[in-house]
C-alpha cells in the first residue's frame, strides 16, 4: 500500500524529472486535493515564488543549480491542467502560508495577488484555515491526493500511499477542509495578508 522513496536519490535523477513525474499525475487524475501547511500549493505559484521553493530544495540535496530554470517553467507547464474543466481542484491551506516569507516580499505580494485571481475559477476551490479557529486534526505536513493516491513529502523522502493508507488522508482533507473559509472570507484572508505585508515593507 506504501511506497517510500528518498529525495536524494531521486533528485540524481534531476528536479525536471521530479516535475515531470508531477505532470503525469496531474494528467492523469480527476481529481487532485492538496493540504499545504505553510506554503502555497505548487499548482497556484507564481514562477518567482515556485522558483524559490526549488532553488530551497536544489540547496538542500545539493542538485546542479543548472536545473533550476527548466524545473521552474517544467511547474509552471503543469498549472495548465487547472484549465481542464473536466478536473476539479480543492486546496486547503493554513492563513500561515499567506503570511509567511519563503520568498522576497515582492515575490510574495505578486503570489497573494495570484490567489486572488484563482479564487474565481469555477473548477478550483481554496480554502483557507484562518489563525485561530479550533481544530479537530492537526495539520502536521502537507500532502497531495491525485484522486485515490496520496503523496506526502518531508525534507528527505516522499511517501506514496493507496488502499487504506490514502484512504486516512482522504479523511484528514475532509477535516481539515471542514475548520476552513471558502469564497470571500478567504479573499478577505489574502487582501489582509497583503495590506499586512504593504504596511511591513
Amino acid at each position: 500500500h506504501g511506497l517510500h522513496r528518498e529525495w536524494r536519490q531521486r533528485s540524481r535523477a534531476g528536479q525536471s524529472a521530479i516535475q515531470q513525474d508531477y505532470d503525469a499525475l496531474a494528467r492523469d487524475a480527476r481529481v487532485i486535493r492538496n493540504v499545504e501547511t505553510v506554503g502555497v500549493p505548487g499548482l497556484l505559484q507564481t514562477a518567482a515564488y515556485a522558483r524559490c521553493r526549488i532553488v530551497e530544495n536544489s540547496r538542500l540535496h545539493g542538485t546542479s543549480d543548472a536545473e533550476i530554470d527548466t524545473a521552474t517553467a517544467e511547474r509552471m507547464r503543469r498549472q495548465q491542467v487547472l484549465y481542464d474543466t473536466a478536473k476539479t481542484f480543492e486546496f486547503v491551506i493554513t492563513e500561515a502560508a499567506l503570511r509567511l516569507l519563503l520568498c522576497p516580499a515582492d515575490v510574495m505580494l505578486a503570489q497573494l495577488d495570484r490567489l486572488l485571481a484563482l479564487t474565481g475559477m469555477p473548477n478550483l476551490t481554496l480554502a483557507i484555515i484562518p489563525f485561530g479557529v479550533p481544530l479537530q486534526i492537526a495539520p502536521q505536513h502537507g500532502f497531495i491526493l491525485f484522486d485515490d493516491l496520496a503523496i506526502v513529502e518531508t525534507f528527505t523522502t516522499e511517501t506514496m500511499h493507496r488502499g487504506p493508507e490514502a484512504a486516512v488522508y482522504t479523511q484528514i482533507m475532509d477535516g481539515l477542509r471542514a475548520e476552513a473559509v471558502i469564497g470571500e472570507p478567504a479573499r478577505r484572508l489574502i487582501l489582509q495578508a497583503i495590506q499586512a505585508l504593504n504596511t511591513a515593507t
